[in-house]
């Protein structure tokens, strides 16, 4: 009967050697799993800080676009008022030259 009861003893041993292996595993990937988490978090936070300087940078180069553009109306302006009649020779004058090569194209 000795026997019988070290074998269900051992037995028991096993069971309870193999529950323990399986809290163990289960920490393990729980473990590995807030590693990915955390990585992920990390490289998530990266990501969005280079996204924010890259759309940072371009609200800037659409900033200085604005400006040079509204500094090329203006000096536009300022040299339409300065010389009228020149500004409207030559706008009839590109007009006209339009108006060639749009005709030349046509008659293809």
């Amino acid at each position: 009967m000795s026997s019988t009861s070290t074998v269900s003893d051992s037995v028991q041993d096993l069971h309870d050697d193999m529950a323990k292996l399986r809290g163990d595993i289960g920490g393990l990937f729980q473990t590995f799993i807030d590693m990915g988490k955390a990585e992920a978090g990390e490289v998530r936070a990266q990501v969005e800080n280079k996204a924010r300087r890259q759309i940072d940078a371009l609200h800037e180069a659409v900033e200085y676009t604005r400006r040079r553009g509204e500094e090329a109306v203006g000096m536009v302006g300022h040299k339409v008022e300065e010389y009228p009649m020149t500004t409207l020779l030559g706008a009839v004058g590109v007009g006209f030259l339009i108006g060639m090569m749009i005709d030349r194209s046509s008659r293809r």
